[in-house]
């Protein structure tokens, strides 16, 4: 999803909790930031999310992106199979930005910006009821209480679900901001 504020995200949240609520996993969330960078780096230490080469990746830079979002899945997954992790929205965070406790972390850049922006550790913030057609999300599934202890840091893609919001749904990116 795109153009949403992190207060219309708690009211999503609740929305797929209740229809797709299950009893052995936690609930759904924002990922943290380092759940993000994890996610996003996909196990490698590439630049970008997935390639040090930014157009294999990413949607970005005003005239280059065509002026908006795309569909996910245009450009190449990281080796977690992840699309658009570097580019395309900024993705709302849990955690918070500053001490203040009035911004919230934003990760991965946007068709919007420009290459240094988008790079795996990059990070901004923005004001929770900030609404944009560059910011978006993806959600992460808590882990079922029976998996607490990790032995591996692979273990994580086993516990947690990060959805792009998409559903399959190749159009997804262009639709109507909530």
């Amino acid at each position: 999803m795109r153009a949403v504020h992190t207060n219309d995200l708690d009211a999503f949240l609740s929305h797929i909790e209740d229809i797709q609520a299950h009893p052995s996993r936690g609930g759904y969330r924002l990922p943290t930031e380092a759940e993000w960078e994890y996610c996003a780096r996909g196990g490698e230490e590439y630049l970008y999310a997935g390639s040090d080469k930014i157009d294999e990746v990413a949607w970005y830079g005003y005239i280059a992106s065509g002026k908006q979002t795309h569909p996910v899945g245009e450009k190449k997954a990281n080796a977690f199979g992840l699309y658009d992790m570097s580019g395309n929205v900024w993705e709302w965070c849990a955690d918070w930005g500053d001490s203040s406790q009035k911004n919230r972390v934003l990760r991965g850049g946007s068709w919007y910006g420009g290459a240094r922006t988008l790079r795996a550790a990059g990070r901004n913030w923005g004001g929770p009821v900030h609404r944009g057609y560059t910011l978006g999300f993806r959600v992460v599934r808590g882990a079922s209480p029976d998996k607490v202890v990790r032995n591996d840091p692979m273990d994580l893609l086993d516990d947690f679900i990060v959805s792009d919001g998409s559903d399959g749904d190749p159009n997804f990116m262009n639709s109507s901001p909530v």
